[in-house]
């Protein structure tokens, strides 16, 4: 899962030689607040939809207007994780990625991000959902996929979460199978703690609906 492999090229990069009035028509066309400015094949920053309204004389180019660029970016080469931390951290809608040589090689939205993960995190694979809480001084993925594995199940997907108790991790884990009975009886026989535990074909349809209407709103 690194970037490059989801880099989106139906955006494109503004210029320095772009007018102010040419880049605010853009971040309305594509409903962006920000957009990567390059210089050539040179990533020079992004710049806010803010900024460009403040500017008197929309005539003038990027270059002459020399806004206050904001110098985030992630590597073609990270991981698709990078990204979603970037949009989260930064608050930004758009994620540019560069080469190590700081050429611009193209940029992710947030809808691109979401949807990489929808695609790649099994959400709409049967099977089903087992929430545990377990001890962070203990915490073995590989004893849980090992317990999982004995009683006929394979684990599609995990994710990891903090809780307000910094002794213990919220581990959600997707298996490949509707009936948890025996996956569950193994992780009780081991002491694990199950929170809550759901056959994804019960929610497959209104996480599919949420998806979707998510996906819908971004595209407003």
């Amino acid at each position: 899962m690194i970037t490059k492999d989801y880099i989106k090229d139906f955006i494109p990069p503004l210029k320095v030689t772009d007018t102010v009035v040419r880049a605010l028509q853009w971040m309305q066309s594509f409903n962006l607040n920000h957009l990567p400015v390059v210089d050539g094949v040179k990533f020079v920053g992004i710049i806010t939809e803010s900024e460009l309204i403040k500017c008197a004389d929309k005539s003038l180019t990027i270059a002459k207007l020399n806004p206050s660029y904001l110098r985030e970016f992630i590597l073609d080469s990270q991981y698709i994780y990078d990204a979603l931390e970037f949009v989260t951290l930064k608050g930004l809608d758009i994620v540019p990625v560069i080469n190590k040589d700081g050429q611009y090689r193209g940029l992710l939205t947030l809808t691109d991000i979401i949807d990489c993960f929808a695609q790649t995190s099994s959400v709409k694979t049967p099977g089903g959902i087992i929430i545990l809480k377990v001890a962070v001084k203990n915490y073995s993925l590989q004893d849980i996929a090992r317990i999982v594995e004995s009683n006929g199940a394979m684990i599609l997907s995990t994710s990891l979460n903090q809780t307000d108790d910094p002794l213990h991790y919220e581990l959600t884990i997707k298996v490949d199978k509707l009936d948890l009975t025996r996956v569950l009886a193994g992780l009780y026989r081991f002491d694990y703690e199950v929170i809550a535990s759901y056959q994804s074909s019960e929610l497959s349809s209104e996480l599919e609906d949420r998806y979707k209407a998510f996906m819908t709103y971004m595209n407003v």
